[in-house]
């Protein structure tokens, strides 16, 4: 989960009550008050050809409140993963969402031991804003 300052509300890190509204092995949270990762994340899904996209989300200057998906075990490096998913706004997809994290995003997945999607991709060459804990 990335959080970065949108509106008004917004312009300092989520205090520890928001960041406790998600939870889980695999939730990782971070402040990006600069908006690095949403300008990345533009830049990758604007070139990416994979049909799970929905182009209209990336014509907002800034992206946000939008959800990606991508094949678990990708990163980002120099060349950017296609991802498996990307739409928005989150309340609008979530329903969707769920049923692409409850299911492998290949059916040849199977035959590769059922590797999973994820909800983010491990950031090996993204600058990475500052993580931010509950604790």
């Amino acid at each position: 989960m990335v959080w970065e300052p949108i509106l008004w509300t917004d312009l300092k890190k989520p205090s520890k009550s928001i960041l406790a509204r998600l939870s889980g092995p695999r939730v990782v949270q971070f402040w990006d008050p600069d908006h690095s990762v949403a300008r990345e994340l533009k830049q990758a899904l604007s070139s990416d050809e994979t049909e799970g996209i929905n182009r209209d989300q990336l014509t907002a200057e800034i992206l946000w409140d939008d959800v990606v998906v991508y094949q678990a075990g990708q990163r980002w490096t120099e060349q950017k993963p296609s991802a498996a998913y990307f739409d928005g706004p989150v309340y609008k997809v979530i329903s969707r969402l769920r049923e692409i994290l409850d299911r492998p995003l290949r059916e040849e997945s199977k035959s590769l031991g059922g590797s999973r999607i994820t909800s983010s991709a491990i950031a090996d060459g993204l600058p990475i804003p500052a993580r931010v804990d509950r604790e």
